[in-house]
């Protein structure tokens, strides 16, 4: 069952990144839909007390993250905080909200902005003229479906505290 509704996942995402990264549309029943699958793969492995604290903590880090860009935008005098972050990118932030443990969600957001600079220098680097965006979503998706494909397979886990491993490799 774990297998089933992991592989639905990494479906629904690979759909997200594909229509994020065409169209910079998302169809809006696949984030309840990556929210409700994500939820019930979490449940299968752990218990729900521990679903619904880190449930939390990560909607307090999605907040935080929000009130940032909403700062930075007052400072840089955009009008609005959907001009530079689309809803597609809180709500997939959202979604995969059970799925990461809160150690590791700041580290999974950090990974896909730094990809998301690589994707926008590239695009303004080919194309000087025409002004980039980065398809959030679409690269939030595709580390998951990455990363649930290799923890299908046993060769990772997002749930387990990522920092606490790192310390393995420093005694080699």
């Amino acid at each position: 069952m774990e297998e089933l509704i992991g592989g639905s996942i990494c479906v629904v995402s690979c759909i997200i990144l594909y229509q994020d990264f065409k169209d910079r549309l998302i169809s809006t029943f696949l984030f309840p839909l990556m929210l409700v699958l994500t939820f019930v793969y979490r449940q299968l492995i752990i218990d729900m007390n521990n679903i619904i604290w880190n449930l939390s903590i990560n909607a307090i880090l999605i907040l935080i993250l929000v009130l940032g860009i909403w700062v930075v935008n007052r400072y840089r005098k955009k009008d609005r905080l959907l001009d530079s972050f689309g809803l597609g990118d809180i709500f997939i932030l959202i979604a995969i909200s059970p799925l990461i443990a809160y150690e590791n969600f700041m580290i999974f957001i950090m990974m896909c902005a730094v990809l998301g600079i690589l994707y926008y220098l590239v695009k303004t680097i080919s194309n000087p003229q025409r002004q980039a965006t980065v398809p959030f979503a679409g690269i939030v998706s595709g580390l998951v479906s990455i990363a649930l494909f290799l923890e299908l397979f046993d060769l990772f886990s997002v749930y387990n505290p990522w920092i606490y491993h790192l310390s393995d490799f420093s005694t080699v």
